[in-house]
């Protein structure tokens, strides 16, 4: 599958992060022989922006070592427990958990979801992605906030080419309050899968 990576787990210079990098509700129907993750409901509104691409990620770097060896700076990755995509789907782990060598696969085409819970308000201020898509091309994906962690917002849409191994950030002009972050890629050139989806705070 492709791989990804964005700029919101570390908040550090994107100099620092690029060389740290290359050196290390929902819907009520799926496809897909074993989906784990369902269509969802995107709200309307959010924003169009472009992600910046920092480059591709060496899969022989794994673990949160790989991303965390970056000068430290004025942001720092926002934690939470990863939520299911839909139904009865187990949660989306893999998309959260600090590694850039695991993978949680939607296991069909968009539109698919990934979402995170921080437990309690947080500002983020950054976004950074890690698609680990299958074909490399046009995607579409809306960053969601949620105050309960059930109903949604739109902050912004992200539209541009994205290749598989590569990180892409995402900066945010004005951090946004989210009890929750959730990202609904609605078109792609293959299935979804994302190798990490990170949240950042910056001070």
């Amino acid at each position: 599958m492709a791989t990804t990576c964005v700029h919101v787990l570390f908040a550090v210079s994107s100099v620092a992060l690029s060389a740290a990098l290359l050196a290390c509700g929902p819907g009520t129907t799926t496809t897909g022989k074993n989906a784990t993750s369902f269509e969802p409901v995107v709200a309307p509104g959010g924003a169009l922006v472009h992600a910046k691409d920092l480059g591709l990620v060496a899969e022989t770097s794994c673990g949160p070592e790989a991303l965390a060896k970056v000068s430290p700076g004025a942001c720092r990755r926002l934690s939470g427990s990863a939520l299911n995509s839909g139904g009865g789907t187990p949660p989306t782990t893999e998309a959260f958990d600090g590694d850039v060598c695991t993978t949680w696969k939607a296991g069909g085409p968009a539109p698919r979801y990934v979402a995170q819970d921080y437990g309690m308000d947080k500002l983020v201020t950054a976004v950074v992605l890690i698609p680990a898509i299958d074909t490399s091309g046009p995607m579409r994906h809306v960053i969601e906030a949620s105050d309960d962690a059930h109903t949604w917002r739109s902050i912004f849409i992200v539209e541009d080419d994205m290749q598989t191994g590569h990180a892409y950030e995402i900066r945010v002009d004005k951090p946004f309050s989210a009890r929750a972050l959730r990202v609904s890629t609605t078109a792609a050139s293959g299935w979804v899968a994302w190798r990490e989806v990170v949240g950042l705070a910056c001070d």
